[in-house]
């Protein structure tokens, strides 16, 4: 330190837990200065200041201040050497020359007011260029994605959006021998009562003295209650919604067909309807459970079994977990590696199989800031586990506590303890990253035409995925679109992505929303929201390099109502009449407006021109007429001239006002698919209340027939006893005698 130089070096923050960077600095003030001059720049272009001590030290060696800066991590684009730019030259701050070339400014208080640019300058510049440069290639991809698309639908593999094939629609009864009699009791099915056949799931109603068979998947809901002497039941049916929404309906259904939409009945003796009642409850849960099991199990494809490698060594990793958990219970096992696929034993003896040609993607995420290191994949056809159906399985290993105990003594950051348990963390990740990496490397010498993808952390970006509702971090991929660590996880493969869409791209907005669009236009658009608008060019680049066409757009679009016209119109007439193009249309005038060169040459002199061409004419007359008709132009305030401050404020003042208003409709856009996610939410709330309330009333017919049945049984113990009484009374004479 003896020859002004400063050294540098990395550290690690024990009680932080982080990478830290450390320079030395022999010069007090200098240090100051530097420090200054870094937290004035800002942590987006340069290292953030932790801390600051100083080094006392005597002899040639002399002391210094020791700055503590945020380490610059791999991928990322700070560079060590540029961020201590007088580690060399011994200066250890901003020279006075730099200072001197530094654009002036005026100060206002502790504001900094530049005169050299306006307030957004380089990020409205540095979106227009990149814009630019990705202007062609985006013209490439759209016309190319028209001609796959035409191709897809030429060739079968597009959807048009129409439903999955109608089920065939149930019978009660095909033939008249199949109607019932006489009930299970044995007794004559009577003509002015209800009837419940439960082997056939149909429910008989009498109307006009005649038994009318309804199957009970034309039932939508049953009710009932008392008034006065009258118990009322009633039905409701499955039909055409007024409001025109969505109803699933047979395919005998016509248009001109009329429907029933509710029946009531009403007996004062309410023993048949409350049997009635319970007994439509209990067959429409076993039809629901039913037909939910089979929408279930509908896409699942029988596997292959797995080969099982009898002789040889058999790959395992030993000790890992599995998500979802096999058998109900987090339990750590050992997955193997066999001939065509992967098999996982847990420790009870539950085992699950992947084979090779059902993965469609495979990640594996190394530990580097999440305590997990995992291996992912992405299935082509769902499987069961347990009872769950899932596309996604994960194995994963912890390598250090999620949680401390906070109740625990605190210990020192200088504690031999401490230090060898960071250490042994430390190593158990190396050591468990190994490990997954030599496995993941086998699996694609054993698969062959299987590739794991690692995460490019670099280009990760926080936002609320469609799945979570929390903040999770998003990671690109070679592949895809990912957030491995927190489940339910998010996997959206770019092969499956026509295009993507940016909303709420407003001037003066922090976040912004990404829309993804499938190929297959019968799915619902998935929405990635809250993204830092510093993003958005990274994420520009990245879909362009991926081949991916993007739009961008400042308010959020209803894209039910967009999807659901292009499955009505179909794909062919979709892209003759444009196709994506309206969503380029939507841009196109904020573009115009948010540009800062148009803005800064509206305040250009306007008299300029008209002086010159004054002094050639050197007619007194015509520059009368000139400047008459520029004053009536430009107005009495503007025609006197105004300086270039003025016109800046001005500027400013118009721009803080457009973005007051685009943020303004942007907010309102917003509220909206607030309220109409509230609308739905209430919707949600007012069925589960209804069933509930469907419950409570099911619950008290129960406990009024329990009721019932205790009263009976009292009454036949007082029959009993009465008897016996009577009994006791007629023999009371024998035993006198």
């Amino acid at each position: 330190l003896g020859d002004e130089r400063c050294t540098r070096c990395r550290a690690y923050d024990r009680r932080q837990r982080r990478d830290v960077f450390l320079k030395l600095v022999p010069d007090e003030r200098k240090a100051e200065r530097e420090a200054e001059a870094l937290r004035r720049v800002g942590s987006a272009a340069a290292c953030e200041v932790y801390d600051s001590f100083r080094l006392g030290g005597g002899g040639s060696g002399g002391g210094g201040v020791v700055l503590v800066l945020e380490a610059a991590q791999p991928g990322s684009n700070l560079d060590i050497a540029a961020i201590c730019r007088r580690a060399i030259s011994g200066s250890g701050a901003v020279d006075e020359e730099e200072e001197a070339a530094k654009p002036k400014s005026r100060g206002r208080g502790n504001v900094e007011i530049l005169e050299s640019r306006t307030r957004g300058k380089d990020n409205s510049k540095k979106h227009v260029e990149t814009n630019e440069a990705l202007s062609g290639h985006q013209g490439e991809l759209e016309a190319r994605m028209r001609e796959e698309a035409l191709e897809r639908l030429r060739n079968g593999g597009a959807s048009s959006g129409t439903s999955a094939a109608q089920q065939d629609t149930p019978v009660a009864y095909r033939d008249l021998s199949q109607f019932p009699n006489a009930s299970a009791s044995g007794a004559t099915v009577r003509t002015n009562q209800t009837y419940v056949d439960q082997r056939n799931e149909t429910v008989l109603l009498p109307v006009f003295g005649r038994l009318v068979p309804f199957h009970v998947s034309t039932i939508k809901s049953v009710s009932k209650h008392e008034e006065g002497a009258w118990t009322f039941l009633r039905i409701n049916f499955v039909a055409p919604a007024i409001t025109g929404a969505a109803q699933q309906m047979p395919p005998e259904a016509g248009a001109d067909a009329h429907f029933i939409r509710e029946v009531t009945l009403k007996a004062k003796v309410a023993t048949n309807l409350n049997a009635t009642f319970r007994l439509i409850k209990e067959l429409r849960k076993r039809v629901v459970a039913r037909e939910k099991q089979v929408a279930l199990e509908a896409d699942l494809v029988t596997q292959d079994a797995i080969q099982l490698i009898r002789t040889g060594k058999v790959h395992r990793l030993r000790d890992v977990h599995v998500r979802p958990n096999v058998g109900g219970k987090k339990a750590a096992g050992t997955l193997e590696l066999h001939t065509n696929g992967l098999r996982f034993q847990a420790p009870r003896g539950e085992k699950l199989d992947l084979l090779f040609n059902n993965i469609k993607l495979a990640f594996y995420q190394p530990a580097e800031k999440e305590i997990l290191v995992l291996l992912h994949f992405h299935l082509h056809n769902p499987i069961m586990i347990g009872k769950k159906k899932t596309k996604d399985v994960q194995f994963y290993v912890e390598v250090m506590e999620a949680s401390y105990a906070l109740d625990n003594a605190r210990r020192s950051g200088y504690d031999p303890d401490e230090l060898e348990e960071e250490q042994r963390e430390r190593q158990l990740r190396n050591r468990m990253n190994q490990e997954f990496s030599n496995f993941s490397k086998k699996i694609e010498d054993q698969a062959k035409d299987l590739e794991f993808d690692i995460p490019y952390r670099e280009l990760g970006f926080y936002g609320v995925p469609p799945h979570n509702k929390s903040t999770s971090f998003i990671m690109p991929a070679v592949n895809a679109l990912v957030e491995l660590t927190e489940p339910p996880w998010f996997v959206m493969p770019l092969s499956d992505i026509e295009i993507a869409h940016f909303e709420r791209v407003v001037y003066g907005l922090k976040n912004f929303d990404l829309v993804l669009v499938f190929k297959d236009f019968s799915e619902k658009p998935l929405h990635v929201n809250a993204i830092n608008i510093e993003h958005l060019d990274a994420l520009k680049t990245w879909l362009d390099s991926c081949n991916i066409k993007f739009y961008e757009g400042t308010a959020n679009l209803n894209w039910n109502a967009i999807m659901k016209n292009i499955n009505d119109t179909g794909i062919e007439g979709f892209y003759e009449d444009g196709g994506w193009k309206f969503l380029n249309m939507q841009g196109s005038s904020d573009e115009e407006e948010e540009d800062p060169d148009d803005a800064e040459s509206d305040f250009e002199p306007s008299g300029s021109e008209s002086e010159e061409e004054e002094a050639s004419d050197g007619s007194d007359e015509d520059f009368t007429d000139e400047s008459d008709g520029s004053e009536e132009e430009l107005g009495s305030d503007e025609s006197e001239g105004q300086d270039w401050d003025e016109a800046e404020e001005e500027a400013d003042a118009d721009e803080e006002e457009e973005a007051a208003a685009e943020a303004a409709l942007a907010e309102v856009e917003v509220a909206r698919a607030e309220a109409r996610a509230a609308r739905a939410e209430a919707n949600a709330a007012l069925d589960k209340a209804q069933a509930a309330l469907e419950g409570i009333e099911t619950a008290l017919e129960e406990a009024a027939a329990a009721a019932d049945a205790r009263r009976a049984a009292a009454a036949a113990s007082r029959a009993r006893a009465a008897a016996a009484r009577r009994a006791a009374d007629a023999a009371q004479p024998h035993r006198d005698a």
